[in-house]
């Protein structure tokens, strides 16, 4: 029964994670309504997963070289480097990753897959090979991650 957040919260979301300002529990636990002198763990949960994927097309951000422009929050946490903001949303709230951005029709495991692609390029370049591969590495460890240990899949195998 929580009114559609207003007045730039979807906005401000943005520029927590951009900061990657652990705030950002506060902010949904706000959008979403929780009272956390009442609401159980249990409750709290079901509420910002439910306010998170209602809101999911709302929760786009744009950024310098963030591909596809308003692209979801998840996708741009992959974006800025900020891991613990996917891995807490999930642990915490148990937030869906398979859901299909309307930006690109892609998932996350889809956008990271296309991020690994692209910094492989970059890796025949010698001047930027060290830095893409350090990043395909990583982003290969998300990858296997959110897909091993959250079920975390590509958009057709939805």
């Amino acid at each position: 029964d929580c009114p559609r957040p207003k007045g730039g919260k979807f906005i401000d979301f943005c520029i927590l994670v951009e900061n990657q300002d652990i705030n950002y529990q506060k902010k949904l636990m706000e959008m979403a309504c929780v009272d956390q002198k009442i609401d159980s763990p249990e409750t709290i949960k079901a509420k910002v997963k439910c306010m998170f994927e209602k809101y999911y097309a709302e929760f786009d951000c744009d950024g310098d070289g963030f591909t596809p422009p308003h692209g979801n929050v998840l996708k741009y946490s992959i974006h800025l480097g900020f891991d613990y903001f996917i891995d807490g949303v999930v642990r915490l709230y148990g937030l869906n990753l398979n859901i299909v951005d309307p930006a690109d029709g892609k998932t996350l495991l889809d956008f990271i897959l296309d991020q690994i692609n692209m910094y492989k390029k970059y890796s025949d370049y010698k001047d930027k090979a060290p830095d893409a591969l350090r990043r395909v590495k990583g982003l290969e460890d998300k990858y296997n991650h959110y897909k091993n240990d959250f079920g975390a899949k590509h958009a057709k195998d939805l």
